[in-house]
């Protein structure tokens, strides 16, 4: 089992989480509370538990690319 700390934006944050329990990852998120940044982003500091297995970083790039509809 791997954990990473991060910051993630909230937009991202509530997708990630939506396919987490839709697709049933091998993860879990606790968060802390909401900021905001100085360019009016909302941020959130997780903290991520995932299996040493799962590609986390490709999944959340896939999610960062469908909200703010970036191509690949």
């Amino acid at each position: 089992m791997i954990t990473e700390k991060l910051a993630i934006n909230r937009k991202v944050l509530r997708a990630l989480m939506d396919r987490m329990y839709e697709e049933r990852w091998p993860m879990g998120i606790d968060m802390g509370l909401p900021f905001r940044t100085e360019n009016g982003d909302t941020m959130c500091d997780i903290t991520v538990y995932y299996a040493d297995d799962f590609p986390l970083g490709e999944k959340i790039s896939e999610i960062i690319n469908q909200v703010f509809n970036l191509n690949e």
